[in-house]
């Protein structure tokens, strides 16, 4: 009996020793497997009935920090989101380029400033005309550009939260399926360490992707879920789901719901991922890239309103204007009214020579030192008296001057012979009579859109011409049916109270009550809770740069008008105008200048005291040198994206977002480096625990090579001795 105990525990130490040196072998054989980590052969003594009856197998297990093995998953995603990011600041700086390169943006602006001030030198020169225009068009198709291409990234970063889905799910799966055979595994004691491994590695891959917490239970299988506590893997893998977007505008927001969530169960997670590449896909499509849309538009508005203004104080010659439509969408023209708070506009009609035909002031022809440019109807009052003017002058009897079918404010004088001008006139002179020379200065324009009897000021605006845009050098056609705040942090309040009025075409579609301690959110839910009002207008506050704008779009996308039932200290306030998102995608020259760089305005209306008549030149150059120096002079920019509010020329401005995004690139690129020194550190660390040496690998060997040496010993001792047993019995 003794005997048998003995050759048993000897082939239960062959055994053992042979699943030793299995392995070992297995062991070696992935010493560069990526992701395999070495596996301890475990050998516990088998005892029956009390007395030790050799050794038997137990489970392997794997050598794994498990606290370091999380630091990893930490660190590894945000690695990745450093990664992604990298990836899409490279191509933005190829977009943007540097300062100092003849393609950025920057050099291109600051290339037409040197234009119009090669044009001022030479205002009657055609050549100098054309320059001019080009470097303005060049300026436009590069704000176009690169406003298109802003946009084409967002729409890639949601194409990759969409491929980055796919992969999430794919990995959900693999690691539900690995926990099923892993359970059974373990439950048949046949040992699971290799599918540990391999659902190590899916962990790994997923939270490079989306910031992931796991835990493990008793029988072997692990539940993972977000770090805001959604659940993707338990008893089964859950599906997370999102759609990405054909194409993507300016005007398009996660804050708005135009994309669409990242879901789990029907619970949007977007605002709950912290770490990984989605998480960087994210913040590219929500944060990083509109707020460069941001800066680049506010770019696009200010150039915009600048040159136009000093370009309507203008006029060309001899390709003098006998047709002028103006850009301002006017929505109810006839109750709409404008107030000359200051000032009076000369509007002269002039001969093929430059000389004056006709002339008369704004004021002159609604009523003699009348304040208000109303008369009972109003814009199509004004519109009315200048057109009974023009049609008493026997060269233009058949002009007509209307508010058109689009709202604009159009005057057609029906003749080629005459050219007709606009020159605002101020006081500022003791004995100074406007319309006999007064000194040139933009008149005030105060608009109110709401109602026809002058109360409440809407917007002001220097200068007739420009507040009709009649003269523009700069458009950016579109339907004004969205207006935006100022950026304001969630905490700012409005500081006074008022009612908004929110008119179209027909009239009002509805009022809200604002209180002087409103904060741009309470806004927002005030407008979305009236039934009324909220089946035509939206309210939403989007994120931009440090703070929030409030951002009011008409639903059907109409032309809306938002104002002040009393007053304008709300508007004021929290700066509420017409939005300028996605203004650099449709900022352009005007055609009709484009078409002819010589209806560009060059001179000005000017005056002669000893003839007390005025007068064009084509050598006047006034209005090129005004915009020469604009290009030199700075003027006033508001907060956009990450650039603060300040003064600075339009080329320092453009400068100032090209040097923001190469700096982020590279501030990206550091952080990137330290984010792989470190996470390479941390993989190195668990290599020392978990990966194979083969230096122990073979001292092992050795080990057990010796011990089945032995064992086999012992087996083949055991048999001689039975045999000499066997023969003593026989």
């Amino acid at each position: 009996m003794t005997l048998t105990l003995g050759l048993g525990a000897a082939v239960s130490g062959l055994m053992t020793s042979q699943n030793g040196l299995d392995l070992i072998s297995q062991n070696i054989a992935n010493v560069n497997t990526p992701g395999y980590t070495r596996k301890e052969f475990n050998q516990v003594s088998r005892v029956l009935s009390g007395r030790g009856a050799g050794v038997e197998v137990g489970l392997p297990t794997r050598e794994v920090d498990q606290g370091l093995m999380r630091s990893i998953l930490k660190e590894g995603a945000t690695l990745s989101g450093y990664q992604t990011l990298d990836q899409f600041y490279t191509r933005i700086q190829d977009l943007f380029g540097t300062p100092e390169t003849n393609s950025s943006v920057a050099h291109i602006v600051s290339a037409l400033g040197d234009e119009l001030e090669s044009l001022a030198v030479s205002p009657d020169k055609s050549t100098a005309q054309a320059s001019a225009i080009d470097a303005a068009v060049r300026t436009a198709e590069k704000l176009n550009s690169l406003s298109t291409d802003i946009q084409d990234l967002r729409a890639l970063a949601d194409r990759n939260i969409e491929d980055s889905i796919l992969s999430v799910n794919s990995l959900l799966t693999d690691i539900s399926n690995l926990n099923n055979k892993i359970v059974h595994d373990l439950a048949t004691k046949r040992g699971a360490a290799d599918l540990e491994d391999k659902r190590d590695e899916a962990l790994k891959k997923l939270s490079s992707i989306i910031d992931v917490q796991s835990f493990a239970r008793e029988n072997g299988a692990v539940v993972v879920y977000t770090t805001s506590g959604a659940t993707l893997v338990d008893n089964s893998a859950i599906t997370v789901t999102h759609t990405a977007l054909t194409s993507v505008n300016a005007m398009q927001t996660a804050a708005n719901s135009d994309f669409t969530g990242i879901k789990v169960s029907g619970v949007d997670i977007t605002a709950d991922v912290r770490l990984g590449s989605m998480k960087s896909a994210i913040d590219l499509r929500d944060k990083l890239l509109p707020n460069m849309q941001a800066e680049l538009d506010e770019l696009a508005r200010n150039m915009r309103d600048q040159f136009n203004q000093i370009h309507n104080r203008g006029t060309s010659y001899p390709d003098m204007p006998n047709k002028m439509t103006g850009t301002r969408t006017l929505i109810e023209p006839a109750t709409s009214t404008v107030k000359m708070s200051a000032g009076d506009t000369v509007v002269t009609l002039f001969d093929s020579s430059g000389a004056q035909y006709a002339t008369t002031t704004v004021k002159t022809l609604i009523g003699a030192g009348a304040v208000v440019v109303d008369d009972g109807t109003g814009v199509t009052g004004v519109a009315g008296a200048l057109q009974t003017w023009l049609r008493a002058q026997a060269g233009t009897a058949t002009a007509t001057v209307e508010v058109d079918a689009n709202g604009k404010f159009a005057i057609d004088l029906k003749t080629t012979t005459y050219g007709i001008g606009f020159r605002d006139e101020a006081v500022v002179v003791t004995g100074e009579v406007i319309g006999s020379g007064a000194t040139r200065q933009d008149a005030t324009v105060q608009f109110n859109a709401d109602t026809g009897n002058g109360a409440g000021v809407d917007e002001t605006v220097s200068g007739f011409a420009n507040f009709f845009g009649l003269n523009d050098m700069f458009v950016a056609e579109r339907t004004n049916s969205t207006w935006d705040s100022q950026i304001m942090s969630a905490t700012d309040v409005t500081g006074a109270g008022g009612t908004l009025d929110f008119r179209i075409s027909t009239g009002s579609i509805g009022t809200i009550v604002i209180g002087a301690t409103d904060k741009l959110s309470d806004i927002a839910t005030r407008i979305n809770a009236n039934t009324t009002l909220s089946a035509v207008v939206k309210a939403t506050v989007i994120p931009e740069g440090g703070g929030y704008r409030l951002r009011l779009a008409n639903i059907a996308g109409n032309e809306m008008q938002v104002t002040e039932t009393t007053g304008s200290a709300t508007l004021t306030n929290i700066g509420l105008t017409k939005s300028a998102a996605g203004l650099a995608s449709l900022f352009a020259v005007r055609s009709e200048i484009n078409a002819a760089p010589s209806k560009m305005s060059r001179g000005a209306v000017l005056y002669n005291s000893d003839t007390l008549k005025y007068y064009v030149s084509a050598g006047d150059n006034t209005t090129a040198n005004q915009l020469s120096d604009l290009s030199t002079t700075p003027v006033s920019f508001r907060v956009a994206g990450d650039i603060s509010g300040t003064s600075r020329t339009f080329a320092d401005h453009a400068a100032t977002f090209v040097s923001l995004a190469a700096s982020a690139t590279a501030s990206n690129q550091t952080a990137l480096e330290y984010q792989k020194g470190l996470h390479d550190a941390l993989t190195q660390k668990s290599a020392e625990i978990s990966a194979v040496n083969l230096d122990e690998e073979l001292s092992k060997l050795m080990m057990y090579e010796h011990a089945y040496a032995a064992a086999a010993k012992v087996i083949s001792t055991t048999q001689q001795m039975l045999d000499v047993l066997n023969s003593l019995i026989q």
